[in-house]
Order: C-alpha cells, then structure tokens, then sequence
C-alpha cells in the first residue's frame, strides 16, 4: 500500500517532469524564433511508423514521396529505416508502402524539431466494385438540421460524413475494414462519440445522444 510520503514523491516528481517539459517546449520555441529572426531555416527529424487498420504494429514502411506543398520537391530518399533528418519546416504529402499491403497517403505539417507520422496500411486485397456501408440511427436528443455523423479511422487515414434524416438515420458508405471512431456533431462541437470496428457485426447500430452541447455564442 502506498505511504503518504510515497503519493507526496510521486507528486513532487510528476511535478518536476511537467516543469521539465514545459521548459524545455518554451527552449524549443525561443531557439525557433532567434532561428527566423537570423533569417536561418529551420529543420526537422521525421519518424514514419506504420500499423495495420486493425492497430498491429507493422514497423517503418518504405516512403515512397515527401512532397513539399512549397516547390515540391520530393524527401523520400532522405528516409532510411523510417528516419529522416534535414527536413525543412513545411507542409508535405507522403505516401508509403509496405510488402503486402496496400500504400497509405495523407498530408503532414512539419513545424518542431522532431516529428512522428503514423500511417494506417490496409491489408492488399481485391476490394469490391461497391464497398459495403453501414446505416445506423441517433435517438434521444436529436441534433439540428445542422447535425451530421462522422466516422474516422483511428490507424487509416480515413474520414467518411452522413447526413441525419429527421428521423435520426444516418449511412456511412464505401467503409473498408479497421477500427474507427464514431462522432455525432452538432453545432456545438462533438455530442457524442463511440469506437467502432469494420466489419460491423453487432445488433442495429443506434447511437444515444442525451443531449445537445451547447457553447456559448460571444
């Protein structure tokens, strides 16, 4: 069992770390700015680590582009083992692959010394014509006409949006197999959320809102 001494060291050190963190974030920040005021560039360290959909760790995959939004050149070859280093502070697209497995794209923003990007690679497969959706339903409270359902892919980079009907059903279609996140969102921000995985093979999706959140209007 714990002592009070040990729940006041366990506190004193949590306490610690966070000022460390916190002052070595405020370093960081004022090395960038003496940096771009000496008209120097900044630069950065980019990890690139991969999962499967399902949340398997895969390792580092093969980039295949760094693109910068700027000019775009391409940094793939700068990767060896999923590390580069001498990346410009910017904007980019990667795309990267692993044997297997189906390549995964999305955009990164590079803007601190050391960057992780997480990629989420679907097993290579033959994918149907029209891929499977999903229809569901919200009750209680009912979002405004405003209201839609969006589902995220927690590893994939994957964001599908529906509609809510005035009875509540909503359909996500051309889903692919993984785990998500599932969010109800209003006006106000996110009413309710829940974690979702592909293939769906429970009862009737029904999603309960209490009820609305609300943020005050300045």
């Amino acid at each position: 069992m714990a002592t009070k001494g040990d729940t006041i060291g366990f506190a004193m050190f949590a306490i610690f770390c966070l000022t460390a963190l916190s002052s070595g974030l405020a370093a960081q920040d004022a090395s960038n700015l003496a940096a771009i005021r000496q008209g120097r560039k900044l630069n950065a360290t980019v990890s690139v680590i991969a999962f499967d959909t399902n949340g398997r760790f895969l390792g580092s995959p093969e980039v295949k582009l760094f693109e910068s939004d700027d000019g775009h050149k391409n940094f793939a070859s700068r990767f060896h083992g999923g590390v580069a280093e001498g990346i410009p502070y910017g904007d980019y697209r990667i795309e990267a692959r692993m044997t297997a497995y189906s390549s995964d794209s999305k955009s990164v923003r590079i803007y601190q010394q050391h960057v992780a990007v997480i990629l989420g690679l679907a097993v290579s497969h033959e994918l149907p014509q029209i891929p499977p959706n999903l229809p569901g339903r919200i009750t209680g409270h009912l979002p405004t006409s405003k209201g839609f359902v969006r589902l995220i892919g927690v590893f994939a980079n994957i964001s599908i949006d529906s509609s809510i009907d005035s009875e509540g059903r909503f359909n996500l279609a051309g889903l692919s197999d993984g785990k998500y996140l599932l969010m109800v969102i209003g006006e106000g921000g996110i009413l309710t959320s829940q974690p979702l995985t592909v293939p769906y093979t429970g009862p009737p999706l029904e999603i309960d809102v209490g009820r609305e959140l609300t943020v005050p209007v300045p």
